[in-house]
């Protein structure tokens, strides 16, 4: 009720992201993701219109996210993707982390509607930037894991069993 207060009080953009970023985290705080993803997603958009790609990325990651927790992966999917469009050419440190980040939400979101090949390519993808610029980390290992898991799900057991057991 105070939020919708607030939104309603709110005289510019920036002040109404700010309300919604807010409340979406009270949401995810609470476990209700989509609700949470809504709101991150308007934010996004917000962000898109005011042309702050940077923080846009994030927010709709954080849509992408949420929207992955309530279960709804093809919205999830959708929205990585939008993130990692924004990153994908970003070849400074902390954008190619946030692609990795991206990547592996997109890959999960994937993996979980049983588009396994598709999530496969995408970890392979993850797995190469985290041999670049994050090698022997756990964020590394967990692009071995990634692959592994898929490689299971795919029935290709002994491929499945190289990435396990490195």
């Amino acid at each position: 009720e105070h939020i919708k207060e607030s939104l309603e009080l709110c005289q510019t953009e920036e002040q109404r992201i700010e309300v919604e970023d807010i409340y979406a985290q009270i949401l995810w705080d609470v476990r209700d993701h989509e609700g949470a993803a809504q709101y991150y997603y308007s934010v996004a958009n917000r962000w898109q219109i005011l042309g702050n790609i940077e923080k846009y990325s994030e927010a709709i990651y954080q849509s992408a996210q949420n929207y992955f927790h309530s279960s709804r992966f093809d919205v999830a999917e959708s929205h990585s993707r939008k993130a990692i469009e924004v990153v994908k050419n970003d070849t400074t440190d902390n954008g190619r982390k946030k692609y990795i980040k991206y990547l592996i939400c997109l890959g999960d979101a994937l993996f979980y509607q049983q588009k396994y090949k598709e999530a496969l390519e995408i970890y392979i993808v993850e797995l190469e930037e985290c041999q670049e610029i994050l090698p022997n980390t756990e964020k590394h290992a967990d692009a071995l894991e990634d692959i592994g898991k898929v490689l299971v799900s795919l029935q290709q057991f002994d491929k499945a069993k190289l990435y396990l057991e490195i």
